[in-house]
């Protein structure tokens, strides 16, 4: 689930939507946030009170892991 809300908050620039698209408590998608960068030692994005955007190691990190993420979601809609 980290590396889907990684790139979910990327492409919507926010926590709040990036949790509703994955349908989940915005609080709970920014602690994992939280604990999946203290975890990987990388700062992926800058936050202020009003935007989110991507670092360049995040902008490197989400081209890196989106293809693979839709790989494995087109395998799992195919094999259900």
């Amino acid at each position: 689930m980290e590396l889907e809300a990684e790139v979910a908050i990327a492409k919507h620039g926010s926590f709040r939507a990036a949790a509703i698209d994955l349908d989940v408590a915005a609080d709970s998608d920014w602690q994992r946030h939280i604990e999946y960068r203290d975890r990987l030692g990388v700062c992926l994005f800058n936050r202020t009170t009003r935007n989110v955007a991507l670092t360049s190691a995040g902008r490197e990190y989400v081209e890196a892991i989106a293809p693979a993420l839709s790989d494995i979601a087109s395998q799992r809609c195919r094999s259900l």
